[in-house]
């Protein structure tokens, strides 16, 4: 323990209670000085959340001693934010004290939070969907990687990416980094599924010199991530297939555009609204991985016509899914058969 962290708590505290009472909701600690991995120039990380606007006047930095401290706010939104997993600030609501408790409710009102942030791991699907939310940011950055115009640049995209990456891997595995970097690779070690190399790529990434071994490493760790969720997808059981229902009738036209489009050689507009149709064909996939229909790959400008031939296969074949599973299509020969079923 720290007497000069003491007192800057103890200080925050009373300057809560004598000031700003009823403008503060709750101070909470968090951070290494709770958890126990501080060390002689670790600070004491604390937090309130303002119940009026008064309440922000409180927030200051300081340094002491060549420590520099933060007395920062966070409302409550975001605090409900961290708890649903859309805030990367996860210790700071699962793994905090509360010092300070403006009224019962107040605290009440936290505690639900936690408990709403545990309940959340519990639940595989849920999870599941945050940790495949972390990658598609990873791919994102991925790009932005692949832009950077300087070292310092990619540097910073590939930290970011190997942020990103350890949160999927921790949410796949239903848990978070309790204690933040600082540990974040020996929790890492301790999580019952990593994808393959995971740690070897993480460690290249820090350690390489070279930009283009830092991208084709990133590349790497993405697309190990990436099958380390599919694995699980592919492992569902009792498919929906009733949210296959309604799918055909929005691609229909779609299907026809390009059909059109083939027939006036027009390759530009064949080309982007194939991508419109892949995009919705990938949808499919993400929940039917047996179901897998890679339209583009077939797209040749110079040669319309064949596009044409396998596109009309495709849509076949996603019909035949259709009627295999029992799904109904909603089709009518004309309009007045229509308008006798409305």
């Amino acid at each position: 323990m720290s007497y000069q962290n003491d007192q800057v708590i103890k200080w925050a505290l009373n300057t809560i209670k004598r000031e700003y009472a009823e403008d503060v909701s709750l101070l909470l600690l968090y951070g290494s000085y709770e958890n126990g991995t501080s060390n002689d120039l670790s600070d004491v990380d604390l937090y309130f959340i303002p119940k009026t606007e008064r309440a922000y006047e409180l927030s200051q930095t300081f340094i002491i001693k060549d420590i520099g401290y933060d007395l920062f706010p966070m409302s409550w939104h975001r605090v409900e934010e961290i708890a649903d997993f859309n805030d990367r600030l996860t210790p700071c609501v699962g793994d905090v004290k509360i010092l300070y408790a403006n009224s019962i409710e107040d605290e009440r009102r936290f505690k639900h939070l936690q408990l709403k942030l545990h309940k959340h791991l519990s639940d595989r699907a849920f999870m599941l969907s945050k940790a495949k939310q972390q990658l598609t940011k990873a791919k994102k950055t991925m790009g932005e990687l692949i832009l950077a115009n300087s070292t310092c640049e990619s540097r910073l995209h590939a930290a970011s990416i190997i942020c990103q990456l350890s949160d999927c891997v921790a949410f796949f595995n239903q848990t978070y980094f309790h204690r933040g970097l600082k540990t974040q690779v020996e929790d890492l070690k301790q999580m019952r599924k990593l994808p393959l190399h995971f740690l070897e790529l993480y460690d290249f990434i820090v350690t390489t010199t070279s930009n283009r071994d830092l991208q084709l490493a990133c590349m790497a760790l993405i697309k190990s991530t990436e099958f380390l969720l599919k694995q699980q997808d592919n492992q569902k059981q009792d498919l929906d297939y009733e949210k296959l229902i309604g799918r055909y009738e929005e691609l229909c036209s779609s299907f026809n555009k390009i059909y059109t489009q083939c027939q006036l050689q027009n390759a530009a507009l064949v080309y982007l609204s194939a991508a419109q149709v892949q995009v919705e064909l990938n949808e499919i996939t993400e929940d039917f991985h047996f179901l897998r229909f890679d339209l583009l790959c077939y797209f040749d400008a110079s040669n319309l016509e064949n596009f044409s031939i396998e596109t009309f296969k495709i849509e076949n074949q996603f019909i035949t899914t259709l009627k295999e599973h029992s799904i109904p299509i909603r089709s009518f020969a004309t309009i007045e058969t229509f308008l006798e079923t409305q």
